[in-house]
């Protein structure tokens, strides 16, 4: 009969492991970066209210399919910069729960870069799901897109 293998019997070098120290990736984030894909999407949806609110309906309406190709166009980029923001200023104690390698947060980059904004972003939504620390470890270990 097969036991369930509790954490002390996992290597320091895997991810499962109890004493597994993982090197966090803090990026640095580009402002304008930040500024393109958020700062445009807000004044966009501005306009929408500001014409809405005016009474410009066929304005708005245009405004808002602007923002849909806008978004269409950049979803892969939106994605990869949200990640990253969750990235920099996330607690360590939050990131550091991930018994994956690489962590769920640098699975989710991976994944949007590889297989687009959509499928990645399904792909790394999964992850997520699986990564659970409530299980004592025994989910993890190293998993890439």
């Amino acid at each position: 009969m097969k036991q369930k293998c509790n954490l002390k019997c996992f290597k320091d070098s895997d991810p499962r492991s109890k004493n597994y120290s993982r090197i966090l990736d803090m990026p640095k984030l580009n402002g304008f970066h930040i500024i393109y894909y958020f700062v445009i999407t807000m004044l966009l949806l501005c306009g929408i209210y500001l014409f809405l609110y005016i009474g410009r309906y066929i304005i708005a309406v245009s405004v808002v399919l602007m923002l849909i190709i806008y978004i269409i166009f950049n979803l892969k980029g939106i994605v990869v910069i949200t990640v990253k923001m969750y990235q920099r200023f996330a607690p360590k104690k939050i990131r550091m729960r991930c018994r994956f390698e690489p962590s769920c947060s640098q699975y989710m980059i991976l994944a949007v870069e590889k297989y687009g904004a959509i499928h990645g972003l399904v792909k790394g939504i999964k992850r997520l799901c699986k990564c659970n620390s409530r299980d004592n470890g025994l989910n993890g270990g190293f998993d890439y897109p």
